[in-house]
């Protein structure tokens, strides 16, 4: 499925006290249960890190889980918060587009994915913008 290839559940690390570790080990037991494909767990472990510290990468992790446990509705609101709480966190909006696809809304999956390439051109990122921008010109045909 070419939604699957679009995920990037990348794990951002937070420092500083205890609240930071604990954030940290349950982002990296969100991110290994995901890779595992225990997209249960994962959503268990995001979701703990968000009790902890509402972080966008705990959101963004938790929407790719919740995406893959056929919730797309609760992927959408997950997106949604990690975008509300960083405009300019990529990664939400690349996946927000991917699951809009999947449902069949490519008018707001190109509107994401538009602004995922353009954030990810400017934070350096200049492979992954470029494979988003080949993604839209398929979803554009």
């Amino acid at each position: 499925m070419r939604v699957r290839g679009l995920f990037l559940i990348l794990l951002g690390l937070w420092t500083g006290g205890v609240a930071a570790q604990t954030v940290n080990e349950q982002l990296s037991q969100g991110a290994n249960r995901a890779q595992a494909k225990d997209y249960q767990g994962a959503v268990t472990a995001y979701t703990q890190a968000i009790q902890v510290k509402p972080l966008p990468e705990a959101f963004t992790g938790r929407g790719g889980a919740r995406f893959f446990l056929g919730d797309s509705r609760g992927a959408i609101e997950d997106f949604n918060q990690a975008i509300q709480l960083n405009p300019q966190y990529a990664e939400a909006y690349n996946n927000r587009g991917a699951v809009k696809e999947n449902q069949g809304d490519i008018a707001g999956a190109i509107d994401d994915l538009r602004q995922a390439a353009q954030l990810f051109q400017t934070q350096g990122e200049a492979g992954l913008a470029q494979r988003i921008r080949d993604m839209i010109l398929r979803l554009q045909q």
